[in-house]
């Protein structure tokens, strides 16, 4: 890596150039003493490249990674080399980087090739990095004839290959036989523990193994496919044997506890150790949360696009010839169901039925039946913009109030508050009935079509007032005595005290049940009908 090109690139990314300078002196600093038989006999000072090992050097080298992947996007946008897309509507995909490993797509034909091959060298020359085009290789689809694949592979001075082999360390291509194709994870971690097989480590020794090496292996390949139930057993036993034994041969040594209770939490009695069947679940449903989280993402995007353009992933299904990513993916879509829950925002976005949006954590899932026509209806927070409106016109009526303009500038939520917050017992009380008349009008106006005139909302408010007085008011009413027996007493401290009722009527019957504390705070509450089994009410708070 050329240290000028590299600083081009901090300054085109409009880096400062103080910081620039910096990073420069981290670069060009470094140098390498010789030493034979322990003395050092000369120091090289480079003048070129970074070092492998230090944590800087990946960040540099993805920045100047950069200027290909540049140099690639302006030959897409001109039309001189056209990406791959996996469905309608997906985003094209010309390059994939990572480190060293690199994916260059294009249609097979001379064109391109050569467009590829020159912006290849271009990077070569300004970079002063060189591609190594013997283990590179060229992996055409299957329509392509092989007159344009000894072409392609021509131009550009690289082998034909059947598929990529193992890319990042997984799996390009997948058989039917998914036990044999993950089979190298078995022999990763077979290999891994034979290493061992010569320590003399106690239990805790080999605890802190398996769980810190041993059982990290297979998390890469865990993290993207669903592990057959049989090959996570596999990969368990070698664990379970090396636990007792040494893990060799003939050295398997008396199991006094089975594996799934090693795998209890030390609270209960096991040792804490992976259940590697659940842990892959457990990671492929983080995958699909990532998918929720983060859609403007790559995958996200692409994904979308081939198997669920019209809905969301907690919708989505498996579609026509998925692959093996997204089938594992979907695999454990159900886990999220049973515990994510919707942020709900302003509510625009978010369906009423079928989405988890309430503060229940048991089941946040609105389960009212609902008509066909809502269905698909979204939740807002009080009213939408025009509702909104159509109250603020009711606030501001001259009917209601005994000033022409009671907002005086405010939302409808801050005179709310402000309200609420002043206010006496009467007064709020008169705060939410004028409040209620409003919404009923609003539910009126939506739903019936009916817009109720200020009158009919001053007669209504002025009902209900009265008949919270008449109801709620102290008046001249007989106190009951201290000795009377139907007078509450509260239970004993740190205790809950239930009383319940019943009535009968001609066609039915009901009951109802309150649950108070000790000290006559309201705790919860039941209501039910005979008649209407389904009918029932039951409050918490």
């Amino acid at each position: 890596m050329e240290w000028s090109f590299l600083e081009g690139m901090l300054g085109a990314l409009g880096l400062d150039q103080e910081w620039v300078d910096l990073l420069m002196s981290c670069v060009s600093s470094v140098s390498y003493s010789i030493q034979v038989n322990w003395e050092v006999v000369g120091t090289v000072d480079p003048t070129r490249g970074i070092r492998q090992g230090d944590p800087l050097s990946p960040y540099l080298f993805i920045i100047c990674a950069e200027a290909l992947s540049l140099l690639l996007q302006k030959a897409e946008a001109s039309g001189a080399i056209h990406g791959v897309r996996v469905a309608r509507g997906a985003p094209t995909v010309s390059h994939l980087f990572f480190a060293n490993d690199s994916l260059l797509f294009f249609r097979a034909n001379h064109q391109e090739a050569m467009t590829i091959k020159e912006y290849l060298d271009l990077y070569n020359a300004v970079s002063g990095q060189l591609i190594n085009y013997d283990k590179s290789s060229a992996v055409f689809s299957l329509n392509t004839t092989p007159d344009q694949r000894t072409v392609v592979s021509a131009c550009i001075g690289v082998c034909e290959a059947s598929d990529l082999g193992k890319y990042l360390g997984l799996p390009s291509v997948l058989g039917r036989n998914k036990t044999a194709t993950f089979r190298y994870v078995e022999e990763k971690v077979q290999e891994r523990i034979d290493s061992w097989q010569h320590r003399f480590l106690s239990k805790a020794g080999k605890g802190v193994l398996l769980k810190s090496i041993a059982q990290a292996l297979p998390i890469f390949t865990m993290s993207t496919f669903l592990l057959s139930v049989r090959v996570c057993a596999t990969i368990e036993k070698l664990f379970n044997r090396y636990w007792w034994g040494g893990g060799g041969v003939g050295t398997r040594g008396i199991h006094w506890l089975s594996w799934n209770r090693l795998c209890n939490p030390k609270s209960k009695g096991g040792l804490g150790f992976r259940k590697l069947h659940e842990f892959n679940v457990a990671l492929l449903a983080k995958q699909g949360w990532r998918l929720m989280i983060h859609p403007e993402s790559l995958v996200s995007r692409m994904l979308k696009a081939k198997y669920f353009p019209k809905c969301d992933f907690m919708e989505a299904s498996a579609g026509n010839n998925p692959s093996y990513i997204w089938r594992s993916i979907l695999a454990r879509q159900e886990v999220l169901k049973l515990g994510v829950a919707r942020r709900l925002g302003d509510g625009r976005n978010t369906r009423i039925w079928g989405w988890g949006w309430l503060a229940d954590t048991s089941n946040p899932n609105l389960i009212t039946p609902y008509t066909e026509h809502l269905k698909d209806a979204m939740v807002v927070v009080f009213a939408s913009t025009s509702e909104s409106q159509e109250l603020h016109v009711a606030v501001r009526s001259r009917g209601l109030w005994r000033e022409e303009d009671v907002l005086q500038g405010q939302s409808l939520q801050q005179f709310m508050e402000a309200q609420m917050s002043s206010a006496n017992g009467e007064q709020a009380v008169m705060m939410a009935v004028i409040f209620w008349t409003f919404w009923m009008a609003r539910n009126h106006s939506v739903w019936r079509q009916i817009t109720p005139a200020v009158e009919s909302m001053r007669v209504q408010l002025d009902r209900l007032m009265a008949l919270w007085k008449e109801s709620y008011v102290k008046g001249d009413r007989p106190r009951r005595e201290s000795n009377d027996p139907d007078l509450w007493e509260p239970p004993p401290h740190n205790t809950l005290k239930c009383n319940v009722d019943a009535a009968m009527f001609s066609s039915s019957a009901g009951f109802g049940a309150i649950v108070c504390d000790h000290e006559g705070h309201f705790v919860a509450a039941l209501v039910a009908n005979s008649c209407a089994p389904r009918a029932r009410l039951w409050l918490r708070f």
